[in-house]
């Protein structure tokens, strides 16, 4: 497992040497405290970042996230950025969906609510994505930042409702639906990049479900889900034991 104290990164190759980016140490980092909360007796390596520290480590703003918290981390500088107040930073909706897993497997309603009071800000429509990945934030040229959309929505109401997001979640989670829909009919054996649609499902089926959301994977094709794991994870990203964590939390899924 590569990580720098529990925060988990990419081994990245050059010409002077390898080393260790962290451009998405948060997502990561998320979706293994999400799937292995226990992990300190599976990779005692990782016990230096507990649990109950993820959210004082990549919290560097009240409700606002970065993606490390080291500058020298991550190419340019630009995982550490997080301007004062709500809008700007380089979280996107991918890396909310890590830290919104990691808090509701932990239990943080409160974090959850901070990330919530965040989004509303930008009246629940935009994460706070407003430079391009790698970019050096001094000079960086900035954007509009990326819609959150309603699957991400129904993650913020099972962190915060419990059973009563069961009523708004059978309506948010039609996206989800339909999105397992095109991933089963699109061309080729597998999507290079699955994680983000994989932790949704997972937190839908396993979290205050709906009919639909017990549907939504009832008709996944989970062989493909799971090819495409081990395609993102053992590859260049050089992480075998994440691809094992997703293909046991669907074998799990499928057995239910």
């Amino acid at each position: 497992m590569n990580h720098d104290n529990g925060a988990l990164g990419q081994i990245r190759i050059t010409n002077s040497g390898n080393y260790l980016e962290m451009g998405d140490s948060v997502r990561w980092t998320g979706d293994y405290i999400y799937l292995r909360p226990d992990r300190t007796i599976h990779y005692p390596g990782l016990s230096t970042l507990r649990h109950t520290q993820f959210y004082e480590f990549f919290q560097v703003r009240w409700g606002k996230y970065c993606r490390h918290p080291h500058k020298l981390k991550s190419d340019n500088e630009f995982a550490a950025y997080c301007p004062k107040g709500p809008y700007g930073g380089v979280i996107s909706r991918d890396q909310l969906i890590g830290i919104l897993a990691a808090n509701i497997k932990e239990e943080r309603t409160y974090e959850i609510f901070k990330m919530f009071i965040i989004s509303l800000c930008s009246l629940g429509l935009f994460s706070y994505n407003t430079i391009d990945n790698g970019d050096y934030p001094p000079t960086a040229k900035r954007k509009w930042p990326g819609l959150t959309l309603f699957n991400i929505h129904s993650i913020f109401l099972r962190g915060l409702l419990g059973w009563v997001s069961v009523v708004p979640n059978f309506f948010l989670d039609a996206q989800d639906l339909l999105t397992v829909i095109y991933f089963n009919f699109k061309k080729g054996k597998i999507d290079k990049d699955p994680i983000s649609l994989a932790m949704r499902l997972f937190i839908a089926r396993e979290y205050y479900p709906t009919p639909v959301s017990w549907l939504t994977w009832k008709i996944c094709d989970t062989n493909k889900l799971r090819e495409s794991c081990h395609y993102y994870w053992t590859g260049w990203r050089d992480q075998y034991e994440m691809f094992e964590l997703y293909r046991d939390k669907i074998n799990e899924l499928n057995g239910r």
